[in-house]
């Protein structure tokens, strides 16, 4: 599977986004991904984890900020995410958003 843009899975709690990010990450190689909790992204080491994996998962940043520093680390390290995000993305810039594909995820449980 090729990735032209980090992708953004917005939904409310309980919609399956996590689900479908674990999907989309399922169809890459299991040594070109790996998973992290936002607040895992400042303990980083970018440079080394670039050598080992070009896919991240991201699980809920919650702010505009969050998302512009994202896409910062997109640009200066050539990765590929793959977010969720209960966040109203109609808060966010489009010419920032327009940068990733958007997918929403309206899972209920019944």
């Amino acid at each position: 599977m090729n990735m032209d843009k980090s992708i953004i899975i917005t939904g409310k709690k309980g919609s399956g986004k996590t689900t479908k990010m674990n999907e989309l990450l399922s169809k890459f190689d299991k040594s070109e991904t790996a998973v992290m909790y936002f607040l895992d992204v400042f303990c980083s080491d970018w440079r080394e984890l670039r050598k080992k994996t070009s896919i991240i998962g991201i699980e809920e940043f919650t702010m505009v900020d969050h998302l512009d520093f994202l896409y910062g680390l997109c640009e200066l390290y050539d990765f590929k995410f793959i977010m969720v995000t209960q966040m109203n993305l109609k808060e966010v810039d489009p010419k920032l958003l327009s940068h990733f594909e958007i997918i929403e995820c309206n899972y209920q449980e019944r």
